[in-house]
């Protein structure tokens, strides 16, 4: 409803939100002492807030006159509007007594604010809602459902803005002694990876941080990232009576059934039986690994998997949105990988270092957004194979410094038995054993080296793996992986 009523009191049956009495008392209020009670709502509240046009025009001189730290009583608000046709129809600047009789006590000037600011804002959504009923029932528009979706978005988002104001700001001296009460009671990190030397050195994952998991081809990256989806959908929340945790894993490299295959091959490896991915993607297995395998699959956690490619950031918004509704919640966030998402709908879609850094930012602002943690899978530049020593370092991070200065945890995967194979056995008979040794022992050894980790220390934490299973291992296996399980065991 765009009606600017004069009258407040020809409001009484208008459904629109508002509150005529909050907008009267404050202004009352101000009027007994502006300079007081303005720095409680400054930030809270604007002008144009107010429903009422009559009220509008007081509240911008009382803000004109406090900004500049001006009183701004009855009196000088009944010499301004004297003249001023705006209060005729109401009771003139008899009206203005009327406010300053009936103002309350100021004690609740911060909640009237609030009150105000809030109806406002309904008041747009509700402007904005209508406005895209209408788009949507034109039949005369361009726009398809998608780009009537993506009109829409933006003015949402650029609404966001208008909340930044009614942030509450929180006392440091009350958020310390949370924390501290909270030693003994509560775990100090977020949802365990399922690894617990990493979860030591980066203190889990938390909503609203990005984890980026960086390293050359055939570092095992997405098998990396996969296990701990896993994890987290398996147990993400160990104090709840449902630990189950809700994962969306956007696979621009595999597709489902792929992913479906080497977490299969995963979840028999747990139970102490080898069958590689590979062979379950040729079918060379037997009708009895066939049946196992049947078996461990309904005990797989499982998430759900987008395999759309390329994506676009745009489209992994709203298909996160969508989850989070469908699920009820949503725990992680994977994108496998960054560098293969499109620039599409970025402020520059043409240069990929600019973009790649954009998608970066905002991936991390949907994990604050939606509450959950997101774990964005990166490729490494060349630059760190042209070295001697070529574990990764931050600066090999490629097309953007972005992914660095967005992520608040970056750990790069290092595997020395395929550079070793890569660059075959010395020439020298004499060396070929040590070569052959140092292989044996390195083979599926992986290193997840923290290069940046932020508040945290910089470590290297080892896991190991079959390389054709998707199993990936601490170093020292712990309990859980008891490769002692009997397969008669699986259909208990």
């Amino acid at each position: 409803m765009d009606d600017d009523f004069s009258d407040p009191r020809l409001q009484e049956t208008d459904n629109t939100p508002h509150s005529i009495e909050a907008e009267q008392a404050l202004l009352g209020i101000l009027m007994i002492d502006n300079r007081q009670y303005y720095p409680d709502i400054r930030d809270i509240l604007k002008p144009d807030d107010f429903y009422v046009g009559v009220h509008q025009q007081i509240a911008k001189v009382i803000w004109n006159r406090s900004r500049l730290n001006q009183p701004c009583d009855a009196i000088l608000l009944k010499n301004r509007f004297s003249q001023d046709e705006t209060l005729k129809d109401i009771g003139g600047v008899e009206y203005l007594a009327e406010l300053l009789e009936s103002a309350p006590d100021g004690g609740a000037v911060p909640e009237y604010g609030r009150m105000i600011a809030d109806l406002s804002h309904r008041r747009l959504l509700l402007k904005l809602y209508r406005a895209g009923l209408r788009v949507v029932r034109d039949p005369d528009t361009d726009l398809d459902a998608e780009g009537m979706y993506d009109q829409h978005r933006n003015e949402l988002d650029a609404m966001r803005a208008l909340f930044a104001a009614n942030a509450d700001f929180i006392d440091l001296r009350e958020a310390a002694r949370e924390r501290v009460e909270m030693i003994g009671v509560q775990r100090p990190m977020g949802m365990s990876t399922g690894y617990p030397d990493l979860d030591t050195v980066i203190a889990g994952l938390a909503p609203g941080k990005l984890y980026v998991l960086a390293g050359r081809p055939a570092m095992f990256k997405s098998g990396f990232a996969s296990n701990i989806a896993r994890n987290i959908a398996d147990n993400a929340h160990p104090d709840r009576d449902d630990p189950k945790g809700k994962v969306i894993f956007f696979s621009q490299e595999m597709d489902a059934g792929e992913l479906g295959e080497r977490s299969a091959s995963a979840e028999i490896g747990k139970l102490g039986s080898t069958i590689h991915y590979q062979d379950i993607a040729k079918h060379a297995v037997s009708m009895d690994e066939k049946a196992r395998l049947l078996a461990a699959v309904e005990r797989m956690p499982t998430f759900l998997v987008d395999e759309a490619s390329p994506q676009t950031i745009g489209n992994v918004e709203k298909r996160a949105r969508a989850a989070e509704v469908a699920m009820g919640g949503i725990d992680m966030i994977v994108v496998d990988f960054i560098q293969m998402m499109s620039g599409a709908g970025c402020v520059d879609p043409r240069n990929k270092a600019s973009y790649v850094g954009e998608i970066a930012y905002r991936l991390k602002d949907l994990g604050k957004q939606l509450g959950c943690a997101v774990l964005c899978l990166a490729q490494l530049s060349r630059k760190c194979e042209e070295r001697e020593n070529k574990r990764p370092r931050l600066s090999d991070l490629k097309e953007s410094s972005g992914i660095e200065e967005a992520a608040n945890v970056v750990m790069g995967l290092y595997r020395e038995d395929y550079y070793m194979e890569q660059a075959g056995p010395p020439a020298e008979h004499s060396k070929l054993q040590a070569y052959e040794d140092r292989l044996s022992m390195k083979r599926g050894l992986i290193e997840a080296i923290v290069i940046k980790n932020r508040g945290g220390p910089l470590k290297v934490v080892e896991f190991r793996t079959d390389l054709g299973s998707d199993l990936l291992m601490p170093l020292a296996p712990p309990e859980e992986y008891d490769t002692s399980l009997d397969f008669d065991k699986i259909e208990e």
